[in-house]
Order: structure tokens, then C-alpha cells, then sequence
């Protein structure tokens, strides 16, 4: 499939494609079937860097990403820069998706706070999400907009980045062994 087609013609039968398609498994034996074909979006992207990507796109894979992370216990290392973009071209429309793929995990949430929107003013995208938080019909969005108030404040005070760290590179992973929630605290709780 060509990319320009693929980009340009993006549509609701198109997220099939890049949409987060797991195994249920996890660390060596972590698959995502659309992994690729969605890294391979995203490089087009980056590369011609352009405001006029279908916002619906951009939202789509912002938030297959933010799936993968939760799953794959890491994140993807330009998933700031899907987060920018959909802020910076999408604005208050896409808000709660933005929300949504940030606050999926602490690695997402991590990554959120790594975007270059230094020359971005938060101001109104404050207050409409102070309104949003009064307006919420539900304890989780209102916690949810108060987080988000938070993060963006961290922007306006200059200083999104401080306490967090990137590691890049590739890190193979292997013999990793998941431990159940229950047995660890089990065993945490013997030595009590």
C-alpha cells in the first residue's frame, strides 16, 4: 500500500490497519500485528512533517500507541511527538483523546511531558479544560482534567521535563517472568 495513499484517503475502514492488535502476551512473547505497518506510518509522518494530516489519523495512532505502551511496559520513543502534533494541529477538539492516550500509563504519561511546546499558549487550553472538570458528570473525568490542568501547567512554568529521564536504544528483553499481583504481595507480606 502506498503511504501517501494510505495518509492522504485515511478513513474509519483504514484503522483496521494500524489499530493495536495484540497477542495477549507479554515481554518476549509481546506481538502487535500492526506494529509495523503503524511505525512505518509514523516515520512518513515525522519525515514530511506536515500540518495537513487527517487529525483523525493522527488521533487513531496516538491512541494504538498509547495501547501498545500499556502492554508492551514501555513506550514507543517519538510518541511525544504523536501527542504534539495532535495538540498542536487538532487543538480542543481532540483533547480527550490526547488525555486518554497520555494518562494510559505511567510511560505515556512520561513521554507526555517530553512534547516541544514551549511556544504553545496553554492559557485557553487551561480554562476549557477548568470548565470541562466543573461540567464532568463523573469522578474520573474530573480527576482526569485536574491531571491534565496539572501537565500543562508544568509546560507554562517552563519545566515539563524535570524529574524524567528517556532511555533510548535497544535493550534486548528476555527471560522476563511476569509476576502476578497476588503472589507478589503475598510474598511481600511475609517479610512483614
Amino acid at each position: 500500500m502506498e503511504l501517501i495513499a494510505f495518509v492522504s484517503g485515511y478513513n474509519a475502514d483504514s484503522k483496521k490497519l494500524i489499530c493495536f492488535n495484540w497477542n495477549g502476551k507479554h515481554s518476549s512473547n509481546f506481538e502487535d500485528y500492526n506494529q509495523s505497518f503503524r511505525r512505518t506510518i509514523l516515520n512518513y509522518i515525522f519525515e514530511i512533517d506536515q500540518a495537513d494530516i487527517p487529525m483523525e489519523l493522527l488521533r487513531d495512532l496516538f491512541l494504538a500507541e498509547a495501547l501498545w505502551a500499556r502492554e508492551a511496559w514501555c513506550v514507543y520513543q517519538n510518541f511525544h511527538v504523536i501527542g504534539e502534533k495532535l495538540i498542536r494541529y487538532g487543538g480542543m477538539p481532540y483533547i480527550d483523546d490526547f488525555l486518554e492516550g497520555a494518562f494510559t500509563s505511567f510511560d505515556t504519561y512520561c513521554s507526555s511531558r517530553m512534547m516541544e511546546l514551549f511556544d504553545y499558549d496553554f492559557s485557553h487550553l487551561i480554562n476549557e479544560l477548568k470548565t470541562r472538570k466543573k461540567k464532568a458528570k463523573d469522578s474520573e473525568s474530573r480527576q482526569r482534567y485536574k491531571n491534565a490542568i496539572e501537565l500543562f501547567k508544568t509546560y507554562m512554568k517552563g519545566n515539563p521535563k524535570e524529574g524524567i529521564i528517556s532511555l533510548t536504544g535497544s535493550v534486548e528483553v528476555k527471560d522476563v517472568k511476569e509476576i502476578k499481583h497476588n503472589l507478589f504481595f503475598r510474598l511481600l507480606n511475609r517479610f512483614k
